[in-house]
């Protein structure tokens, strides 16, 4: 009797059969491991993708993170420092056939004294591709967007988006290993604050989930960030814009696949230095 199959030694077994019962054998096969010719795999992106079509996630550094709304893949970082606390989300944008890289910022001042945040100055834009990279792009004035973008349609978008997110989020209780209340720690301490994922019990006040919506809810909803001074313990939100680089920048109502096709660093300024997070698309 031979035994045999695909990543093994074959097995050779002689049998004497001379009686009219049942005979048991127990086998075990030697792995051979099967050896191939190299294999390629190769895909390609479908025609006309829509933005929504995929996401950018910050990859995770030094006191920031990543967090996931239920229902949504619409990835939310977070970072702080010292002296701010802050979300962000990347995403693009399509406004008078041009394209756009729109990052949302929200900006709380953890510090005693008053910040002058200015759009313009405390964001930078860096992008990394195969062929070609773009360096030091900063943003468009918030003068310049407002012109093109309807502020109220704006500020419903970040509700509606944002909104959605953070207050999926709020009905959950996130772990912490926190004694003490999270938000008069942090950016005091270097500990790490866990990922928000998977189901857990009722949300508390209190806990991780239910104080990133009310920091948002309680944030001035800006639509198109402008420069603001920012006094202790109140936050501003809304979108910058960024004009995606390249001889080919007008764009078609199905959006700008390409924009999947790059790596994007984006570089906060707070009172406390630069933070420099990476966006990769999925």
């Amino acid at each position: 009797m031979v035994i045999a199959r695909v990543g093994y030694e074959r097995e050779l077994v002689n049998l004497d059969v001379t009686k009219p019962e049942s005979l048991y054998f127990e086998i075990k096969l030697q792995p051979k491991p099967v050896r191939t010719k190299e294999v390629e795999v190769v895909g390609k992106r479908p025609e006309g993708m829509k933005p929504e079509q995929y996401s950018f996630f910050p990859k995770e550094s030094p006191n920031t993170y990543c967090i996931y709304g239920a229902g949504s893949s619409m990835p939310i970082g977070i970072f702080f420092s010292d002296s701010a606390f802050c979300m962000y989300a990347l995403d693009t944008a399509i406004v008078d056939s041009e394209k756009y890289i729109k990052l949302w910022l929200l900006y709380k001042n953890l510090s005693p004294l008053p910040c002058d945040l200015n759009p313009i100055k405390c964001t930078m834009l860096h992008i990394h591709g195969k062929k070609d990279s773009y360096r030091d792009i900063r943003s468009e004035p918030s003068s310049v967007m407002l012109a093109k973008v309807n502020k109220e349609s704006a500020v419903t978008k970040i509700t509606e988006d944002i909104g959605n997110v953070l207050r999926g989020l709020a009905v959950v209780q996130t772990a912490s290993v926190f004694d003490e209340s999270l938000f008069d720690i942090w950016g005091r301490t270097g500990r790490r604050i866990p990922h928000i994922h998977g189901r857990f019990a009722p949300s508390t006040e209190g806990s991780l989930s239910a104080d990133l919506y009310s920091i948002f809810t309680l944030s001035l909803n800006d639509g198109v960030l402008k420069r603001h001074t920012v006094f202790a313990d109140n936050s501003v939100n809304g979108y910058i814009f960024f004009a995606f680089p390249g001889l080919n920048w007008k764009a078609t109502a199905t959006g700008f696949p390409e924009a999947a096709e790059y790596v994007y660093t984006i570089e906060i300024i707070t009172q406390s230095g630069s933070k420099f997070i990476e966006f990769v698309p999925h």
